[in-house]
């Protein structure tokens, strides 16, 4: 049995889970298998299914890869779309009602909506054939987006893998509810990286930082890749205003939508608050971020959002355009 050598793929403190991954590719080749990778926010789901790719084609794998998309989340089989299209042309091999099914499911074809049943076990059949001649590996990104008919069929397939040679990888943010349906699969949850890692990380990208820079910039990422990413590029560029930290603009929606989600940790500094602008309130700047949170979630408001970086009680950093 061919075995996923992890080694040659890069990701800085990921180790663990790319022997996992690797783990998941080696069963997948001989008898299917499916894995669900959770995470918060930026903390580096798609950068770990990227590494699978690399990993299953370095391996002779088959891969279509595909996403749930926000705006697409309302169109039905929109996510199904993705993984039939790339393998189209084995939908010939499939009986007459099975290849009808899928076609029409997916708009290449004209027809009365097909059963349900019968669209679940064709799109199973045509994964299977695609997977005939070598292991398949699916790929898919964000299905907490998918829509709900592409979410019934990617959790149908997942769970009847067995004996197949198809892999079927998937990331969803933790803690979101989705039309897909996990129960039963296996999950790879990805934590934040470690104080070390973290710093590598920093060393590796942004090589002429300062050590004082960056330990500040891990201690208010708390690990998480794409929130030191975005704080070091802030931080590395001139702020365009002495009163307005270089990060506002830096900071990128995941980013944002991650410290909001999770604001009720009193870990998390009144002063990234301020960096993401939601607040204005002085007092806030005392309280901590438990007690923060009800308050922030009635001011809607634009006018009494905050668009300067100057407190009474001092920023939590210096004028160095850290967050």
């Amino acid at each position: 049995m061919t075995h996923f050598d992890s080694a040659p793929v890069a990701l800085v403190g990921r180790a663990a889970e790319l022997e996992t991954i690797s783990t998941f590719l080696d069963g997948a080749a001989v008898d299917g298998s499916p894995l669900v990778v959770t995470g918060d926010p930026g903390v580096g789901k798609t950068a770990l299914l990227s590494a699978a790719e690399m990993l299953a084609l370095d391996g002779g794998f088959r891969v279509v890869s595909g996403a749930g998309i926000e705006y697409e989340s309302d169109v039905s089989f929109a996510g199904l779309h993705q993984i039939v299209d790339p393998i189209a042309e084995e939908l010939r091999n499939l009986p007459r009602a099975s290849r009808i099914a899928i076609e029409v499911a997916v708009g290449r074809g004209p027809g009365p909506p097909p059963e349900r049943l019968t669209l679940l076990n064709a799109t199973l059949a045509l994964l299977r054939q695609a997977a005939s001649a070598s292991p398949l590996l699916i790929v898919i990104d964000d299905l907490h987006w998918l829509d709900r008919a592409s979410g019934a069929v990617v959790g149908f397939i997942g769970r009847r893998l067995r004996g197949s040679r198809i892999g079927m990888l998937g990331a969803t943010r933790a803690g979101l509810s989705s039309f897909f349906e996990r129960a039963g699969m296996p999950q790879m949850d990805v934590r934040p990286l470690s104080e070390e890692a973290a710093l590598d990380l920093l060393k590796r990208t942004f090589v002429h930082l300062s050590s004082r820079v960056a330990r500040q910039i891990v201690d208010d990422a708390q690990g998480n890749p794409l929130a030191l990413l975005e704080f070091a590029a802030a931080a590395s560029r001139p702020p365009t205003s002495r009163r307005q930290p270089a990060v506002t603009s830096g900071t990128s929606r995941e980013v944002r939508a991650l410290y909001l989600e999770r604001i009720e940790d009193s870990r998390y500094r009144p002063g990234v608050c301020c960096c993401l602008r939601r607040w204005r309130d002085r007092e806030t700047f005392g309280c901590s971020l438990r007690q923060l949170r009800p308050r922030a979630s009635t001011i809607s408001d634009p006018r009494r959002r905050t668009t300067s970086s100057h407190w009474t009680t001092g920023p939590p950093h210096s004028s160095s355009g850290i967050p």
